[in-house]
């Protein structure tokens, strides 16, 4: 049996050919995306703009993904935390993201 990927992997943005998330099963659980995305974390320099379409990707998947795994009552807490620190990563990489553009414009370019 063939498995179906989602279509929707996270291509990098400044290597566009280049997956930083290649597709996951299309009816993936939360847990199987958590998984996927954690052996593909970003190295840390990785380019800010490459760390936000990462944690907006892995935001995207965790909410396409049915929850009916996440049974305890503190997986809802671990869930929203982790979306939690996602949202954050996301405020702080396009903040970077900006810094870079703007100091690399004042170049005289």
């Amino acid at each position: 049996m063939t498995t179906r990927l989602n279509a929707n992997g996270v291509r990098s943005v400044t290597v566009p050919d280049r997956w930083l998330v290649p597709p996951w099963p299309a009816r993936a659980d939360v847990c199987a995306v958590v998984g996927h995305f954690l052996i593909r974390w970003p190295h840390p320099s990785t380019s800010a703009d490459d760390q936000v379409a990462y944690c907006e990707g892995y935001l995207a998947a965790l909410e396409a993904a049915p929850e009916h795994t996440l049974t305890h009552s503190g997986h809802e807490r671990w869930y929203n935390e982790l979306r939690d620190c996602l949202l954050r990563w996301v405020i702080v990489y396009r903040t970077r993201a900006a810094g870079v553009r703007s100091s690399s414009g004042s170049r005289g370019g």
